[in-house]
């Protein structure tokens, strides 16, 4: 919606000048005064550097975890804010230049680890500060205002993504603070904690801070493995796109949010086999890629399309609760995979049929509103209509088909089916030119 996406431009915009004026106040008020550049800072400053040049995708949660920031904490309790902010915007812009993010977003992210590590400091000066790099060592009485800062820090920079997350997906911003809260707050804390040990080891053996990195390197690259193979467990592994699997988690989590709504949108492509048959699965694969792209151009950044098997693919709508808007949605898909396809040098059309059924309206779980606007397809597939929604009648039809299925296989495995041959007449000539064979059965229960 138009509105939406005007609110996170603005918003985009308001944090990154914030970021920009908190960056000018941390270099008015340090008076050009950087801290000592000794070997100990240096090393911290590489370490943080290392760690975000080498994220984590979590593909569970929304983000990326990185390694930086028990090093960029034990940086800020050593050397202070300034010091901190400035190693933190360098390794931040060499990482998000080197993955090529867009100018917006490498502003924003700039500007959100300013105005985390400012209010961080804040927050340690309240309190009083510590006695960490002055030469006393870490005292037990300045673990408070340490763990008050951490806290000030997750809370800001959680709160400043989460926000540009609600409002691009055009989700609630209260459901979506509130989304992975545990998760996120247990992996930060842990990060977090191990800041105050590299603080004290960096001040009185620095020899041993390349040697805190072994361990964490190595939980980086099981860590790294883990979300590999959960993304193989959760996408389908020729388009990438989500499986059944991770759209089902999604639905559960639109249909539990603030909204509690959305709909299904189920595509199967129309004589997909005769592509393969012609062709071969080779190009039947570039077909389903491009299918994929196209679905994907169609539909709103806060959907999902997933491919469910072979040659059907599904869209979640999430906080669409009206038929009339999920078939506005469906047709959008239809006319943007109606275009021609260019395959082998052959121009192919490619059609779908798609069945559409609505949460709460056609049920509030996730698993059975997919099952229904499968059968909503399949309905739409015998009657020839391009679209097709759940009705209740739908319910009654599918067990009475399966009824029927049934019992004709075992009429023919008894050989209960007699056949009849009826006599076709030329009235002309009035003689038999032929017959009809015709099958009759009659079932004890059916009839």
């Amino acid at each position: 919606m138009p509105g939406h996406h005007i609110s996170s431009t603005l918003y985009l915009r308001l944090v990154s000048a914030a970021g920009f004026a908190a960056l000018v106040a941390l270099a008015i008020a340090s008076g050009g005064d950087f801290g000592p550049a000794d070997a100990e800072f240096w090393v911290l400053a590489a370490l943080v550097l290392a760690g975000e040049l080498f994220p984590i995708q979590v593909h569970g949660q929304v983000g990326e975890e990185t390694f930086s920031t028990p090093f960029a904490f034990a940086l800020f309790l050593l050397y202070g804010t300034p010091e901190v902010v400035a190693v933190q915007v360098v390794s931040t812009l060499a990482a998000d230049v080197i993955s090529r993010q867009r100018p917006d977003r490498l502003v924003f992210n700039l500007a959100l680890f300013t105005l985390s590590w400012a209010a961080a400091g804040a927050a340690l000066s309240l309190l009083g500060g510590t006695s960490l790099g002055s030469g006393d060592g870490l005292d037990a009485a300045d673990l408070p205002a340490i763990a008050a800062a951490a806290i000030v820090f997750f809370a800001v920079n959680s709160t400043l993504v989460r926000t540009a997350e609600a409002l691009l997906q055009e989700t609630s911003i209260a459901g979506h603070l509130r989304a992975g809260l545990m998760f996120r707050a247990w992996s930060d804390a842990t990060l977090f904690a191990l800041g105050p040990p590299v603080a004290v080891i960096a001040e009185n053996w620095l020899y041993l801070v390349p040697i805190l990195a072994l361990p964490m390197a190595a939980v980086h690259r099981a860590s790294k493995q883990a979300s590999e193979m959960e993304h193989l467990a959760l996408h389908d592994r020729l388009t990438s796109l989500p499986n059944r699997t991770l759209l089902l988690q999604r639905a559960e989590q639109a249909l539990t949010g603030p909204d509690r709504a959305a709909s299904f949108l189920v595509f199967d492509l129309d004589r997909f086999r005769d592509v393969n048959d012609t062709l071969g699965r080779e190009q039947g694969d570039s077909v389903l890629l491009e299918v994929a792209r196209r679905m994907k151009r169609a539909i709103r950044s806060s959907d999902s399309v997933a491919r469910l098997e072979a040659d059907r693919f599904g869209v979640l709508l999430p906080g669409m609760r009206e038929s009339a808007d999920a078939a506005g949605a469906a047709e959008k898909v239809l006319a943007a995979l109606s275009r021609q396809v260019d395959v082998a040098g052959a121009q192919l059309s490619v059609d779908a049929t798609v069945g559409i059924a609505c949460a709460p309206e056609h049920g509030d779980n996730a698993d059975l509103v997919l099952q229904r606007a499968e059968a909503a397809m399949y309905r739409a597939k015998r009657t020839h209509s391009r679209l097709g929604f759940f009705t209740p009648e739908l319910e009654e039809e599918a067990p009475r088909r399966l009824a029927l299925v049934t019992a004709l296989k075992r009429a023919i495995d008894v050989r209960t089916i007699t056949m009849h041959y009826q006599p076709k007449i030329e009235l002309a000539r009035r003689s038999v030119v032929g017959v009809e064979a015709l099958a009759r059965w009659t079932d004890p229960v059916l009839g």
